[in-house]
């Protein structure tokens, strides 16, 4: 997902303990917790638990007020196609390109196409 004007953002103090509070909740509401350890690890776990139904949690993306380019290959076994139209159906201000005979990788196999859909997406 690619965000047009994104700024980071750190959070401290009373803000911190808040966020912290919220995803501590939001673990234990899943029964999730992620690993710490190797990466691949860490993203299989993040790719399960996006794949267990929670709608509030998905509410929460609506409230992004910024152009999204959401993009995905047609036959990506672990973030399958339907999943990137609902996240684009829930923000308000995304487009969705699903690239044709590919799958996890297609940035790779579609890499021209992609950077042109990229550069035509944040206007350059």
């Amino acid at each position: 997902m690619l965000r047009r004007g994104a700024a980071r953002v750190s959070v401290s103090g009373d803000a911190g303990k808040a966020k912290r509070k919220d995803r501590a909740s939001a673990m234990a509401k899943t029964g999730t917790r992620p690993r710490r350890g190797r990466p691949r690890e860490v993203q299989y776990d993040a790719v399960c638990t996006w794949g267990i139904p929670d709608h509030a949690l998905l509410q929460r993306v609506s409230a992004i007020d910024m152009p999204v380019f959401v993009a995905n290959g047609d036959s990506d076994p672990m973030i399958l196609p339907h999943y990137s139209y609902l996240l684009a159906g829930l923000i308000p201000q995304a487009q969705v390109k699903i690239y044709p005979d590919s799958a996890h990788g297609f940035l790779f196999q579609h890499h021209a196409e992609f950077a042109a859909d990229v550069e035509a997406f944040l206007g350059m």
